[in-house]
């Protein structure tokens, strides 16, 4: 199992370690979910690699190929993860690429039917990489109604963070109503990014503000995700190139809290968090706030009733 975490790591942690991780930060064991990108897949330094480098999978001559063999990987994840005892809290799950306005996908349906939860994204790189020019808010709004349209997408992530700085500037949350109505209908969440995301700026224009106000307004089904790649872009130096094993990752942990790396991660979300509150969101209204609230979603998406937010 090591070897093949190994080759598909996106990121600083195996799965068994990264849990070891939050489990000796918060002391208890969480039910997780693997969103890990199917792209990190294609080489071991895919991250590090320039635009250009990357159209070599994604051009329309290799895009099939690709979305192949990243299917039967996401396939061959969801059986090791099934398979371990010691990964029986994980779900099996992809943050899969959009790769057109109509709604492509880097994974195929059949390969994310199979899966326990499913996010999509837009990341720029590879949108550029697959010969797509600069999308405008028409075009950014069309994907993700198509995504919100495929059933076996459960949420849509970051969804602001990799559009144009331009097309974002331009846009008001009544842009999205229509969009969240959708949402709403099909169970889709709205992923709260803390990573990618800072709420505490600038209340009378900020986008992601106003679009959290919009899906509590719509009933959009919320969730918050930590976007948790890489320690170093929480504060934690140095950042190991893969970790594997769990007495590593406890040797790491110490280090952490020794250092003030774990005060910098958990300080980082703050933040954001306090604005949660100041716009009336509570844990109740949050899918992954517990266990309960989380399941009773994502096994009946279309007939889920979010929990109502007093204004």
């Amino acid at each position: 199992m090591a070897i093949y975490m190994k080759r598909y790591k996106d990121g600083s942690f195996s799965l068994p370690a990264i849990t070891t991780y939050l489990e000796e930060m918060l002391g208890q064991k969480l039910l997780i979910t693997d969103t890990q990108h199917p792209s990190y897949v294609l080489d071991e330094n895919y991250d590090d690699f320039e635009n250009e480098d990357k159209v070599q999978f994604f051009n329309p001559k290799s895009v099939e190929q690709t979305v192949n063999l990243l299917t039967r990987c996401i396939v061959e994840r969801r059986r090791v993860i099934r398979k371990f005892e010691n990964l029986s809290h994980i779900l099996s799950g992809v943050e899969v690429d959009i790769l057109s306005d109509r709604g492509g996908l880097t994974v195929h349906n059949e390969g994310l039917s199979g899966l326990d939860y499913v996010t999509a994204s837009f990341h720029s790189s590879i949108w550029y990489a697959a010969g797509k020019e600069s999308p405008s808010k028409t075009t950014c709004l069309d994907m993700y109604q198509y995504v919100a349209e495929n059933p076996h997408v459960d949420a849509i992530s970051h969804p602001t963070f990799y559009i144009p700085r331009d097309v974002k500037t331009s846009m008001s949350a009544q842009d999205w109503a229509e969009l969240f109505q959708n949402m709403k209908e099909k169970g889709v969440a709205f992923e709260i990014n803390l990573d990618s995301t800072n709420l505490t700026f600038s209340r009378d224009e900020n986008l992601d503000r106003a679009l959290i106000a919009l899906a509590m307004k719509v009933g959009t089904p919320l969730v918050i995700g930590f976007d948790f790649h890489y320690m170093a872009d929480w504060g934690g130096y140095p950042s190991p190139s893969i970790l594997l094993e769990e007495d590593e990752t406890r040797k790491l942990f110490n280090k952490h809290v020794e250092n003030g790396s774990v005060n910098k991660l958990l300080g980082r979300v703050l933040g954001n968090i306090y604005a949660l509150k100041d716009l009336g969101l509570t844990a109740s209204n949050i899918l992954n706030s517990n266990n309960g609230l989380f399941d009773t979603w994502i096994s009946g998406r279309s007939d889920f009733k979010p929990p109502i937010i007093e204004s």
